[in-house]
């Protein structure tokens, strides 16, 4: 296996989009994988760190929500390609761990890539799950990758959390 591209997200939070070159840099030297983001409502990104899917904000959900769900959305954009996702302020350092570790496996693996990633409580960390796009959405339940569906997705998602 080989990730193709690595997924964050980010709200117009300076505090988060400022790292978006750095976090470009670092995966390009982990084998050139792309970075995708996706810039939820205005964010102040240059087109020349990442590629950028813009994503409206949805009123009422605060746009934190929508960029830590909108990562698992993003890879069924490409749902040929090894993914992997991140959090826009993780740096990738190590070469052995997103490369040559992962190349042990085949490219129809799903892979959660943390110390605590199986058996505790059925929870998962946002970062770093790695399988091809297709895997994600059918591992979410997503129908589609149109504007509505990821809307609706976002919303019962959130409606969920906020009834727990």
């Amino acid at each position: 296996m080989k990730i193709n591209k690595s997924i964050v997200a980010t709200d117009n939070n300076k505090l988060y989009f400022e790292c978006l070159p750095l976090i470009a840099e670092g995966w390009g030297k982990m084998g050139n994988i792309e970075t995708v983001v996706a810039a939820i409502g205005k964010c102040e990104l240059n087109e020349k760190d990442a590629t950028i899917l813009n994503f409206e904000e949805i009123e009422g959900i605060p746009s934190g929500f929508i960029a830590q769900v909108i990562r698992f959305i993003l890879p069924a954009f490409f749902p040929e390609e090894v993914c992997i996702t991140s959090d826009i302020d993780m740096l990738p350092l190590s070469k052995n761990y997103f490369v040559k570790e992962i190349e042990k496996y085949p490219a129809d693996s799903i892979l959660i890539l943390t110390s605590d990633a199986y058996g505790v409580d059925n929870k998962f960390p946002m970062c770093y799950i790695v399988a091809k796009g297709k895997y994600f959405k059918l591992l979410i339940g997503l129908n589609d990758v149109r504007k509505e569906t990821i809307n609706n997705f976002i919303i019962e998602l959130y409606n969920k959390n906020e009834k727990n």
